[in-house]
């Protein structure tokens, strides 16, 4: 799709722009439009400013393309601008308009309104689902949704982490909200990671490793006591026996070496060793069971002081550690100095995990027997009874979601020991219901709108649906491409829908990805390519051409692969070939023998030097001087005719200088120079210099005399020669009959005077001079020996000395003749 600019034109009056938009026309949420017609509404500070545009037409409608507001046609985003002004709130770059940040084209208020809080951009301010970038650092767009990054989910508008066992998840901290493992080899089930038969989850080292021999299932990889179920024998507070004992300890104790209940460690809620902080089995529910400890949420370990060596009162060091004394009870791990710090036993124990409860016993006086934490004087023990994790109808571990042994929940299964929904259900009021929100396959335990697995065309991100990388959901519910610009969008092939761009070089800009030069477009696999004849050079489109013999390959001219190749297309398939080689599939091969250049292996179109072209074939030239000739069985040529009408004698030319007359010297059949007297015409004939010039004895050509018949002499500017006198001549006295010089004899035989210039004549006109005075020249009219005397350059007739004299020689005004 490409974005069409449109140009504004102006028709506001001057009066007009200079006009201002007063504060009292105020458009609060755009209840009323600005009384200024010539105004539009600032979404940010609501108060009216001027617009610049076409008026609309009567339909409210634009000419250009651009949108109508406010009777005005103001241009969007990506549309040219006119005066730096775009429509309500958008900002003009480069002369094109562009949303200010946070702000997008509202189409149904026909204004920039603000983006959803959760974007920093977006494509629809109506929208929640388009952002295009988002607010928060820790969360990308995806589908147009701002979700959090992989690893961590919302809470409560806050990005925390996921469980440990989750590689992403709809619901953070919880083993119920997986949407994807943090292993391959675990599988996911209603939102809960499990790991294979006969392995367990260490979260110190986050992996499923291989339970104890003993155990089919284990809560703690590789401890004998952690059991689950077994291989053989009976399941004893998580120790598999063989022994035919069957002992259920109370909550809160576990069996010791002799078979006797005795008190877990008081961090644990339930346990398999007792006594032991390292082997608990359960934990309240503000401690989580890492490693077989009970630590804090948000804890992995917990640093313990060694006390002083001397104790405080009411303790005893035993084994270098201060603990109470027998009937009182403390931290022993961290014994204050204080002596109240060890608080008494119930007076029915002899020892307690707990002061001052008659439950918490771990040991009773002789004659007393120890049940549940409790000394009584029965010796039967009561059947246990301890609350199960909600999801339990009955465990062998209190709180414990691990550890089911049925399920409270209606239409629930049970896998390894946990009381699950199947596919597509959640637990809704204690019983399992279908189905999950569309468009869930899978969904949280407690809450269907959280999907935890998606259909097979979508996947589960932050607790949605939504579709793969580089496709984003249609109309149809079908995930479709994106632009080719896009590597990920909001709206399929969109060009102005891009979250994120196919070629990293690109710019993001208000959902559009913008190469770095404006003359790139993108290719078939999204990147920014010059046009055609054009490289890129630091992210810039340039011309370039590689010399003859190489092509252009990745910005480098690569030589041409193929021999005699003068251009080619790549380095492997030639375009043009050297002389003498014509291109056949790509490469050259050699043209025909004496071919100077072909076109084919029987086609000659020039031929080397002493052979000339014949039905496209080279064969020998004619010798010199022939016009034509015929080749005999040698194939060596015969003359048949001479040039420039030389003489033909047995096959062949006699000399030039018997066929072009007045020729002095020749070479290869054409004249090079005249005799004297002679000129060259062509190189094919000799022409007389008095013929070109009268009275010329040598020329240069028809028009240049290089010496004139005496008295003549050559005048460059008429190219004549012509009689010329530079002194006083004798006057001879005219002979009996004849008229004196300066005159001449009319038809009635008087002497009659000639022209005032003319020395002698053969009439009265101008120009009918046979001679001139000293200083002057004659033109003689064409084809006659007479003509008009003038004086020469720098020279003017004086009547009364009859001659032409200088015009330096005298300060009167000169008279030319």
């Amino acid at each position: 799709m490409k974005i069409q600019v449109f140009f504004l034109t102006l028709v506001l009056t001057s009066a007009q722009l200079n006009q201002r938009c007063t504060t009292d026309d105020n458009c609060h949420n755009h209840a009323a439009p600005c009384t200024n017609t010539n105004c539009v509404c600032d979404p940010q500070t609501f108060t009216c400013r001027l617009a610049l545009g076409l008026e609309c037409m009567e339909n409210g409608e634009c000419r250009t393309g651009t949108i109508c507001s406010e009777g005005r046609c103001l241009a969007l985003d990506g549309q040219r601008c006119e005066e730096g002004l775009c429509i309500t709130g958008g900002d003009c770059v480069n002369e094109v308009c562009h949303a200010s940040p946070g702000l997008a084209w509202d189409p149904v208020g026909q204004v920039y309104s603000p983006c959803d809080p959760m974007c920093e951009t977006c494509l629809n301010p109506s929208d929640p689902r388009s952002c295009l970038t988002c607010a928060d650092s820790d969360k990308v767009p995806i589908g147009g949704a701002c979700v959090c990054v992989e690893g961590a989910a919302n809470s409560e508008g806050q990005c925390l982490p996921c469980d440990p066992s989750c590689l992403t998840c709809a619901v953070p901290e919880s083993p119920f909200g997986c949407t994807a493992c943090v292993l391959d080899t675990m599988t996911l089930i209603s939102g809960v990671c499990f790991c294979p038969e006969g392995m367990a989850w260490n979260e110190a080292a986050l992996n499923c490793e291989n339970c104890d021999p003993s155990c089919a299932t284990c809560s703690i990889p590789g401890d004998p006591t952690a059991c689950t179920s077994c291989v053989t024998g009976t399941l004893i507070n998580g120790n598999c026996t063989t022994n035919g004992l069957s002992i259920e300890c109370p909550d809160g104790t576990a069996a010791d070496s002799q078979g006797t209940c005795q008190p877990c460690h008081h961090s644990c809620q339930t346990c398999l060793l007792p006594n032991n902080p390292n082997r608990c089995s359960s934990c309240s529910r503000d401690k989580r069971l890492v490693g077989g400890m009970c630590v804090p949420y948000k804890v992995k370990y917990k640093k313990y002081k060694r006390p002083p060596a001397r104790c405080p009162q009411l303790m005893a060091s035993i084994n270098g550690v201060c603990k109470c004394i027998r009937g009182y009870v403390g931290d022993s791990l961290s014994a204050s100095t204080s002596d109240s710090y060890c608080l008494p036993c119930d007076q029915s124990c002899l020892t307690c995990y707990e002061a001052e409860n008659p439950n918490a016993c771990t040991s009773c006086y002789r004659g007393m027997y120890l049940h549940s934490g409790s000394c009584t004087m029965s010796p039967f023990p009561q059947p246990p009874t301890y609350e199960c994790s909600p999801n339990c109808l009955n465990c062998t571990r209190p709180h414990d979601p691990n550890q089911c042994t049925s399920c409270a929940m209606a239409n629930s299964i049970q896998r390894n020991g946990m009381c699950i929904c199947p596919a597509g259900n959640y637990n809704f009021t204690n019983t399992c219901v279908e189905p999950c929100d569309f468009p869930c396959l899978e969904c949280f335990i407690n809450d269907s709108s959280i999907c935890t697995a998606c259909p097979s065309n979508l996947l589960a991100f932050g607790g949605t649906c939504v579709c793969p990388n580089g496709t984003a959901l249609a109309s149809e519910g079908e995930c479709a491409s994106c632009d080719v610009s896009c590597a990920t969008c909001i709206e399929p092939d969109n060009p102005n829908a891009c979250s994120s761009c196919s070629d990293p070089r690109a710019t993001l800009t208000n959902g559009m990805c913008v190469c770095p030069d404006p003359l790139m477009t993108y290719n078939e696999a999204g990147l920014c390519e010059c046009p055609e004849g054009q490289v890129e050079i630091e992210d810039t489109c340039v011309f370039m051409s590689c010399g003859p013999g190489t092509v252009l390959v990745d910005n480098e001219c690569v030589p041409c692969s193929i021999e005699h190749c003068v251009n080619c297309e790549t380095p492997t398939t030639c375009t043009e070939c050297e002389p003498g080689y014509y291109l056949l599939n790509g490469r050259c091969i050699r043209c025909p023998t004496h071919c100077l250049t072909c076109t084919s292996g029987t086609v000659c179109t020039s031929c080397q030097t002493g052979y000339t072209l014949s039905n496209g074939r080279c064969v020998k030239a004619c010798p010199p001087c022939c016009t034509s000739c015929t080749y005999n069985a040698l194939g060596n040529p015969v003359c048949t005719s001479c040039l420039n009408s030389f003489v033909y004698v047995n096959g062949t030319c006699a000399s030039c200088s018997e066929g072009i007359p007045h020729c002095a010297n020749c070479r290869n059949c054409a004249c090079t120079r005249c005799e004297s007297g002679y000129y060259l015409h062509n190189a094919t004939s000799c022409l007389s210099c008095s013929t070109a010039i009268p009275h010329c004895e040598v020329c240069n050509g028809p028009t240049v005399c290089l010496r004139c018949e005496a008295p003549y002499s050559f005048e460059p500017t008429i190219r004549q020669c012509v009689l010329q006198s530079v002194g006083p001549e004798p006057q001879p006295k005219p002979e009996p009959g004849q008229c004196p010089e300066g005159t001449y004899k009319n038809k009635l035989g008087a002497c009659v005077s000639c022209y005032f210039n003319c020395k002698t004549c053969m009439g009265s006109g101008m120009n009918m001079c046979i001679s001139c005075f000293p200083n002057s020249i004659l033109y003689p009219e064409v084809g006659g020996t007479w003509g008009r005397c003038v004086c020469r350059g720098g020279y003017w007739f004086d009547k009364s000395q009859r001659s032409c004299v200088s015009t330096t020689a005298t300060t009167s005004k000169p008279r030319r003749a």
